[in-house]
């Protein structure tokens, strides 16, 4: 009779309880990385500038912005400014018209562009697709009154935009279905990794030969220009094994990045097979959570 490695059926109450309690007092959140753009407006009338970043077009972007003029509010005048968020058809997607002072800003929709409360600016949704595209803000000087002394457009103004994700999105990746791989042989699989963020893959699977040895698989990620951009080398993840510890398990966490989408394949996962023989029911376990990378 062919051995299989051992797997665990029977539910451990204690861990399931100390994961509840866990969950009830630790709460589960995650923080969205963000992008950070600094900008300088310069002194004159009409004058503009923009901040610029890739965004996966699975994403809804948002950007908050913090600004602050040169020249003392005694001596100046706040400075007419107008902010744009614009999508990458060029198209403005939201809009803010403010005032900007060196102590303080004007408030708008109940934010004043400091670092408490910064402006806000936020697409409507995400455009869909694959791939990332450029988006930008930008700030444009709309001083009309070119008569007052002192002009607030002699004043430059400077600050930061930062760009991030609306909401919180992580998604299970769908797996192929399950797998064998003959002794010492390779096995690629299509995957679709679907916007940019930190992916985690794992997989569990069995020996398919008379042994009391448990075999390691070496896993490659591919992106889609064909590169292969993290791998390792483990045991299955859920496989009672007496003496290994985690760090020993196969385990392939990487930040998808807009320069890994773009080309003309899938993304892939490539299995190399064990040399000590073959093993089957190879079940890959992906997640993603998202970010600007």
């Amino acid at each position: 009779m062919k051995r299989v490695n051992m797997r665990t059926t029977i539910p451990i109450l204690l861990g399931g309880l100390l994961l509840t309690v866990q969950l009830l007092f630790f709460p589960i959140t995650q923080v969205s990385a963000e992008i950070d753009r600094a900008v300088t407006l310069a002194a004159g009338h009409g004058a503009s500038t923009e901040a610029t970043v890739n965004i996966h077009n699975r994403l809804t972007i948002a950007a908050s912005v913090v600004l602050q003029r040169a020249g003392s509010d005694n001596s100046f005048e706040r400075r007419r400014v107008r902010l744009e968020l614009i999508n990458p058809s060029n198209q403005v997607v939201d809009s803010l018209n403010v005032e900007i002072g060196h102590d303080l800003n004007q408030t708008v929709s109940g934010r004043n562009g400091s670092n408490s409360s910064p402006y806000r600016l936020a697409a409507p949704n995400a455009l869909g697709g694959t791939g990332c595209r450029g988006w930008k803000v930008t700030l444009k000087d709309v001083e009309a009154d070119a008569g007052r002394t002192p002009d607030p457009s002699t004043q430059q103004i400077t600050g930061t935009v930062k760009f991030f994700t609306v909401g919180s999105t992580t998604a299970t990746i769908d797996a192929p279905a399950k797998f064998g791989i003959v002794q010492s042989d390779t096995v690629e699989r299509n995957i679709n990794v679907p916007f940019t963020g930190d992916v985690k893959i794992q997989a569990n699977w069995d020996t398919d030969e008379i042994t009391l040895d448990n075999f390691q698989l070496h896993f490659s990620l591919i992106n889609t220009k064909g590169e292969v951009v993290d791998s390792d080398t483990g045991y299955s993840r859920d496989s009672v094994i007496l003496g290994i510890s985690d760090s020993q398990r196969m385990k392939i966490t990487y930040r998808a990045k807009c320069t890994d989408f773009g080309g003309s394949s899938s993304w892939k996962i490539r299995v190399k097979g064990s040399s000590l023989g073959k093993v089957k029911n190879v079940d890959l376990k992906m997640s993603i959570s998202d970010g600007l990378f």
